[in-house]
């Protein structure tokens, strides 16, 4: 059975390596970018089972990224966010993502 490949995208390493090490335990092969324009370069590449997408991202945003990412692919996305960003959510929900 071939396993599954998650794209973590956040620029914030700390959070990055927490995600990886709990993913790599269970198996899963990661892949990781830090900015938007990494993202959409590396999803098109690989193109990943799951995208765990922070929506603060330096450059092109989360969103930005889900967008474009939704014209080429149907990706599996899942937004990581802040605390208060609620409205930002609720955008990433319409765009048609899964939340945190």
């Amino acid at each position: 059975m071939p396993r599954e490949t998650i794209l973590i995208v956040d620029d914030e390493e700390d959070i990055v390596e927490l995600i990886k090490y709990n993913l790599k335990t269970e198996g899963y092969v990661i892949l990781t970018a830090g900015t938007g324009e990494q993202a959409i370069k590396s999803a098109r590449k690989s193109r990943p089972d799951l995208i765990v997408l922070d929506l603060m991202l330096p450059g092109i945003d989360g969103l930005e990224v889900t967008r474009y990412l939704k014209t080429m692919t149907r990706p599996r996305i899942s937004h990581r966010h802040g605390y208060g960003q609620r409205g930002r959510v609720r955008c990433g929900y319409r765009s048609g993502t899964r939340g945190q």
